[in-house]
C-alpha cells in the first residue's frame, strides 16, 4: 500500500469537546490507525495537512514512528484557518492524489481523510467531481471520517465511487474502535 493520511488542520480543530480539543481527538485516531494497520516493507505513508493551504507534515515513509513524532510536533498555533477539500486532494504540491499518482502503481493506493467539517465554499466551490474522476483514473481509494459535525454527503460519495468507506464519528470511542 501507499497511503497518505490527510488530516484538517482549520481553526475548528481548535473547539473542545467534553474537556478535549477535536485535534487531540483526530491525532489520537491517527495513532490508533497506525498502531493497528499491518505495515509491510513495500508499503509506504505520508502525513499532511489542510486548512485554506495543504502541507507535507511528512513525506512517504515506511516507518509508523516518522508520521506519529511529524503529527506530535504540531502545536496550537498550527491549527488555523478555513476548510478546504480542494487543496487536500488538489494542491500540486501537497495535495494527496498528486503525491499518490506518483507512487508505483502495482501497490494499492489509499487516502485517509480526517476533518470535522465541511468544505468551505468561501474557497470556492469544491470540486467534486474532478476530484473523482481523479481518483478513479489513479486507482486511489477513499477512506473518511468527519468527526463532530454533519455527515459529509461529498466524501460519502466519493468513498463510495473509489471502494473505499465513509463514517460520521460523534464520539471518541467510535474513532478509536
Amino acid at each position: 500500500y501507499n497511503i497518505v493520511i490527510v488530516i484538517d488542520k482549520s481553526s475548528s480543530m481548535k473547539e473542545e469537546v467534553d474537556g478535549q480539543v477535536k485535534w487531540d481527538w483526530a491525532k489520537e485516531g491517527v495513532e490508533t490507525f497506525m498502531n493497528n494497520i499491518p505495515i509491510g516493507d513495500s508499503s509506504r505513508m505520508a502525513l499532511t495537512l489542510f486548512s485554506g493551504n495543504a502541507s507535507i507534515a511528512c513525506n512517504f515513509t515506511k516507518y509508523k514512528k516518522e508520521i506519529l513524532d511529524s503529527l506530535n510536533k504540531l502545536q496550537g498555533s498550527d491549527i488555523y484557518g478555513s476548510t478546504n477539500f480542494n487543496v487536500a486532494f488538489l494542491d500540486n504540491f501537497a495535495g494527496a492524489i498528486n503525491l499518490l499518482k506518483k507512487q508505483n502503481p502495482n501497490y494499492k493506493r489509499a487516502i485517509i481523510f480526517l476533518s470535522d467539517g465541511e468544505h468551505e465554499n468561501s474557497n470556492g466551490p469544491f470540486q467534486l467531481n474532478t476530484v473523482s474522476n481523479l481518483l478513479r483514473e489513479f486507482n486511489i481509494q477513499l477512506f473518511a471520517i468527519t468527526l463532530l459535525s454533519t455527515k459529509s454527503n461529498d466524501l460519502d460519495l466519493l468513498a463510495q465511487r473509489t471502494g473505499g468507506y465513509y463514517d460520521f464519528v460523534s464520539s471518541k470511542s467510535q474513532l478509536n474502535g
